[in-house]
């Protein structure tokens, strides 16, 4: 029994969130239960919105509401399920989150993570012009590292926070 087994997912509209601390153990067990379904991978640098995309898209929160969320410090997975039909498994990268190359029991590898159907979400922050280059360069090692693991990936990149008026 792994330690992970100890923790309830908290109900959210559309499905289950895992809010319990995990180890990289619990959550390579977690993602090995649960292939039957896609997976949205969500990653970018940090503060460039990522958690407030999923809060209002799957957990029905005002935009304004998530401007106070906390940084996210670790991988965060959550079980969507709008219905029978749509069911999926959305991880919520922590910003600049680096993938271990090592193979031991202990670490996440992109394989672990882009192994079956997978989108990954990678999102920019419009109004931080000064990490551009930053999330350019962040971007290209992410899709290296999905690539390589899965060469049917699909990659959408999406430019966030673009309500200010220099953008309209």
């Amino acid at each position: 029994m792994s330690s992970f087994d100890q923790f309830e997912p908290s109900a959210t509209p559309y499905g289950n969130s895992y809010t319990a601390t995990l180890t990289n153990r619990d959550l390579i067990s977690l993602l090995d239960k649960s292939h039957d379904k896609a997976r949205i991978v969500l990653m970018g640098t940090r503060r460039s919105g990522k958690s407030s995309i999923q809060k209002v898209v799957f957990h029905k929160l005002l935009p304004h509401e998530t401007l106070f969320l906390d940084s996210t410090n670790e991988i965060i997975p959550r079980d969507i399920s709008t219905s029978s039909l749509v069911q999926l498994q959305l991880l919520d990268f922590p910003g600049n989150y680096q993938f271990s190359e090592n193979k031991n029991e202990n670490s996440v590898s992109a394989k672990d993570i882009f192994n079956r159907k997978s989108v990954l979400v990678f999102v920019i922050d419009a109004q931080d012009e000064e990490t551009y280059t930053e999330a350019i360069e962040y971007f290209i090692y992410v899709a290296k590292q999905a690539y390589s693991a899965n060469h049917k990936i699909e990659i959408d990149v999406l430019i966030h926070k673009t309500e200010d008026h220099k953008f309209m």
